[in-house]
C-alpha cells in the first residue's frame, strides 16, 4: 500500500496505513428495516488513512481529495457542522478518549472513495481511523468493539445514517465472494462469485451523476420507510414486514397511507427476492438472478420513486439488448450505479450505447466488470 501524499504533507513517512475498500450493495438495499436479506461485496475502489505522531498536542487532518486541511487537540473533540469531513475523524477519537492518551498525530485521508457521498466516506473513514488508532496505540480492540466504535461514531457523532452491514463488508470481504447477510440472524455467509468462469459477467455502469443528486430522495424513502413499519408494528403482533403478507398490507383497515401502502409493498417483495438469492448462487441460476435483479430494480423505480433521467435510459438501453438478464441499482455511496447481468460477449453492445448517452447528457458514463474485492488491511 502507497502511503497517499503524507509524507509530502507532514515531512513523515506514516506509522501506520490503512487501506479500507469501497462496498456495493446489490440487492436488499433496505432490509435492515424488516430483518430481511442482502447481497454485497466490497470492491475495488479504496480510501487510505495513514498516521503519524507528532511532537506537540496538535492533531492536524488532511483531505487529498479536497486539498482540505483541518486541525483540533482532543480537547475539542465536539461536532461541528463546518468542519465537515474532519468531523468524522473527531467522532473516532471520542469513542476511544477513555481508553488511550491522545498524543498530537497528524492524520491523512486519500483514495477513490473520498468521491463518494458523505455516508460512505463517513463509514470508511471512521473505520480506518479506528483501526489505524487501534494499531498505533495498541488497543487491542477486537471486532466487535470496533463494530460498536464506527457504528456509534457514524450515526450518534456524525448523524450519518450508517447500518452494520455496510461496515461489516469493510471488515469481512474476500476477493471472489459475495457476502449474504441475515438480518434476522444478524449473521452473513460468503457466496461464491458464480460471474468469474462462465458464460454470465456482471458489470456495473456508473452514470456519473454527482454522489449527493438522489441523497435527499433517498432521506425520504427512508423517513417513509419508518413511518410505515411503525403502524404495521403497532397493526399487528408481528414487529416485522417480512412476516405479513401482501392481503395484510392492502387491507382498508390497516392505517397506511397510499406511499406508505406502497412502500410496504416493495419492501415484502424484496424480502421474498432477495431471500433466495443463497439459493440461486448455489444453484447458478444465472437466469432467475437476473430476474431478481430486474423485478428489484422496477420496484425501486415504480414503487419508491427513486429514480433519475440518467439512470432510467441506462436501464432501457441494457433491456433493449436480449443478452442483458437483468438490471439494478446498486448503492454503493455513488449518484447513480447500475448492475448488468449479462451474457458474455455482449459487453461491446452496451458499450456502443453509453456513446449515445455521453452525447445526451454530456458526460461519459463508466462500464466496469464487477469483481468482488478483499477487506480492510492494516500495514
Amino acid at each position: 500500500m502507497s502511503n497517499c501524499k503524507h509524507y509530502s504533507e507532514y515531512q513523515q513517512t506514516p506509522q501506520v496505513v490503512v487501506r479500507v475498500p469501497g462496498v456495493v450493495r446489490f440487492l436488499g438495499a433496505f432490509s435492515e428495516y424488516y430483518k430481511g436479506f442482502s447481497l454485497c461485496a466490497a470492491d475495488s475502489r479504496e480510501l487510505k488513512v495513514t498516521v503519524s505522531f507528532r511532537a506537540d498536542s496538535q492533531i492536524k487532518v488532511y483531505n487529498s481529495f479536497l486539498n482540505d486541511r483541518k486541525h483540533f487537540t482532543v480537547t475539542s473533540l465536539k461536532y461541528r457542522k463546518e468542519d465537515r469531513w474532519s468531523n468524522y475523524i473527531k467522532a473516532i477519537l471520542h469513542e476511544i478518549n477513555t481508553d488511550a492518551t491522545i498524543r498530537g498525530m497528524n492524520i491523512s485521508l486519500c483514495g477513490d472513495m473520498l468521491e463518494s457521498d458523505n455516508r460512505m466516506i463517513c463509514v470508511a473513514a471512521c473505520l480506518g481511523v479506528e483501526l489505524a488508532l487501534n494499531k498505533i496505540y495498541e488497543l487491542n480492540f477486537n471486532n466487535t468493539r470496533i463494530l460498536h466504535d464506527v457504528y456509534q461514531a457514524c450515526n450518534i457523532f456524525c448523524g450519518e445514517k450508517v447500518d452494520y452491514m455496510t461496515i461489516l463488508t469493510m471488515m469481512n470481504a474476500e476477493e471472489d465472494r459475495f457476502l449474504f447477510f441475515n438480518n434476522e440472524k444478524s449473521n452473513y455467509t460468503y457466496l461464491d462469485n458464480i460471474f468469474k468462469s462462465s458464460d454470465y459477467r456482471l458489470y456495473l455502469i456508473d452514470s456519473k451523476i454527482p454522489p449527493a443528486s438522489m441523497v435527499e430522495e433517498l432521506e425520504d424513502i427512508h423517513d417513509s420507510i419508518k413511518a410505515a413499519s411503525a403502524v404495521l408494528r403497532s397493526s399487528f403482533s408481528s414487529a416485522s414486514i417480512r412476516n405479513l403478507s401482501v392481503t395484510d398490507i392492502n387491507d382498508r383497515s390497516t392505517p397506511l397511507s397510499e406511499e406508505e401502502r406502497r412502500i410496504s409493498s416493495f419492501l415484502l417483495e424484496e424480502y421474498r427476492t432477495v431471500s433466495t438469492m443463497d439459493r440461486l448462487f448455489s444453484q447458478k441460476d444465472y437466469l432467475l438472478i437476473g430476474k431478481a435483479f430486474t423485478r428489484t430494480g422496477k420496484g425501486i423505480r415504480d414503487s419508491l420513486e427513486l429514480t433519475c433521467p440518467e439512470i432510467d435510459w441506462i436501464s432501457k438501453r441494457c433491456a433493449e439488448i436480449s443478452a442483458c438478464q437483468g438490471t439494478c441499482v446498486a448503492f454503493c455511496g455513488k449518484g447513480g450505479v447500475i448492475a448488468v447481468l449479462l451474457k458474455e460477449g455482449a459487453a461491446e453492445k452496451i458499450q456502443s450505447r453509453l456513446e449515445e448517452y455521453e452525447r445526451i447528457f454530456g458526460f461519459r458514463p463508466t462500464f466496469l466488470e464487477f469483481k468482488p474485492e478483499r477487506r480492510v488491511e492494516i500495514r
